[in-house]
């Protein structure tokens, strides 16, 4: 669709997350790099993780209830199209009966105006189960954005799609930038690091878990990961965003690379992640990440947003 394309390249990523909060994490290392283009990849992608990898942490993560300065964000008219909506990749992410692909292809502002409206809500630690709490699959029904982290320009969000579907993930995560970072500010995204937060789901499960976030910017490259620290100052890395590349492309700023998971939590080691630089003077980051595996038994979706420290 036209408005698709015109700022679908400004932020190809891969799934977009909400934020719940649990224990739960991974790790690894890599590299890759991003390609910006303007044809729009109709891709998302879900997952959920159950109580199941939510032990060996130590606890404490420090969850931010989220820089949820969403004011001037996803509710302004303009803003408001499908091109700016950046997703991941899903068994189902061409699939018409969708939540998610409904939500960006036929009714983009319901799914903004329900990001802004749940980020500014207080997230609950029991979306960790996927069996009871308010990510359960008994709480929660298709379509309904049950989490949301919100920032000034850019936000993502958790979709619960059909929790019973095998080998297909049981929440979409989506990632939006409504005020893309433009060419001409490119020096502004260089040689900064931004923290915020990471939510992701394991082996297609309906429970979604929240994480820290933290990205290193170099004139040439991305890098960062998705960790958690005890209250006894241990850190432990969930998710690895090796070295990537920055591209630029139709006035967007993108980013892209390799991801690791860390194994003994996930089962898997390999993935990718994408993103984008919000805000004139790139002020935020967001974008999404999943494992190369897609199946029941080790697949892993997520998103993640920050700002410039």
């Amino acid at each position: 669709m036209s408005k698709f394309t015109n700022v679908a390249l400004a932020l190809l990523m891969s799934l977009g997350i909400g934020a719940c909060s649990s224990s739960t994490g991974d790790s690894s290392s890599t590299s890759g790099s991003v390609t910006a283009s303007t044809t729009p990849t109709n891709t998302y992608t879900a997952s959920t993780s159950e109580d199941d990898s939510a032990s060996d942490a130590g606890g404490s993560t420090s969850n931010n209830d989220g820089s949820a300065s969403d004011d001037g964000d996803s509710t302004s008219d303009d803003t408001a199209t499908l091109s700016q909506i950046i997703v991941g990749t899903n068994p189902s992410a061409s699939d018409s009966a969708s939540a998610a692909y409904n939500y960006i292809n036929n009714d983009t502002d319901t799914l903004l105006s329900a990001i802004a409206s749940v980020g500014t809500s207080t997230l609950s630690a029991s979306c960790s189960s996927s069996s009871s709490g308010a990510c359960s699959s008994a709480n929660k029904s298709q379509g309904e954005v049950m989490i949301a982290k919100t920032q000034s320009y850019s936000s993502y969000a958790v979709i619960r799609e059909d929790y019973n579907a095998e080998d297909v993930p049981a929440n979409s995560y989506v990632a939006v930038n409504t005020n893309p970072t433009s060419a001409a500010n490119l020096s502004s995204a260089l040689n900064a690091t931004y923290s915020g937060q990471a939510t992701y789901s394991v082996k297609n499960r309906a429970n979604a878990l929240t994480r820290d976030f933290t990205m290193t910017v170099t004139d040439s490259t991305v890098s960062g990961s998705v960790y958690t620290t005890a209250t006894n100052g241990n850190t432990t890395t969930w998710v690895t965003f090796n070295d990537g590349t920055i591209s630029v492309d139709t006035g967007a700023i993108t980013f892209s690379g390799t991801a690791t998971f860390k194994e003994s939590t996930f089962g898997v080691t390999d993935g990718t992640y994408q993103g984008s630089f919000a805000g004139e003077n790139a002020e935020e980051v967001v974008g999404t990440f999943e494992s190369n595996e897609s199946t029941d038994s080790g697949s892993v979706q997520g998103a993640f947003a920050g700002t410039k420290d």
